[in-house]
């Protein structure tokens, strides 16, 4: 299976009610929508980004992980776009005892459910 990151870093959560953790974002390629208030409109063709095996892309997750992260946050575009490939990543990370936490629309209760099992936090964002 493949997945197309955008990008991947670390910083500090500036949202939610986990503002100022330090947290890995892995933001992915492709959303569904075109908003025009969108801050990451570059992320938003599935085509964008790099695509990367999920063994290849789960090395890259470890090996940004600095010491004391608190979090993995799954980002886009919005992840259910690739949400089988996100299921694999955040079961990764979890096998790692750090929380993952997902930021989507939420846009289809199928793919979002598929992803749950893997995520400890979920920001419903309105697109």
């Amino acid at each position: 299976m493949k997945v197309r990151l955008f990008e991947i870093f670390t910083s500090v959560e500036g949202e939610g009610i986990l503002y100022g953790t330090k947290t890995l974002f892995v933001r992915l390629a492709g959303c569904p929508f075109t908003c025009f208030y969108c801050d990451t409109k570059e992320s938003l063709p599935l085509t964008s980004g790099i695509e990367y095996t999920i063994e290849d892309a789960n090395q890259l997750i470890d090996s940004n992980l600095k010491n004391q992260t608190y979090k993995v946050n799954f980002t886009g575009g919005d992840p259910l776009i690739q949400h089988e490939a996100v299921a694999q990543l955040a079961k990764h990370v979890q096998n790692k005892k750090i929380p993952t936490y997902l930021e989507s629309s939420c846009f289809d209760i199928d793919r979002f459910n598929h992803v749950l099992p893997f995520i400890d936090i979920v920001k419903i964002e309105f697109k």
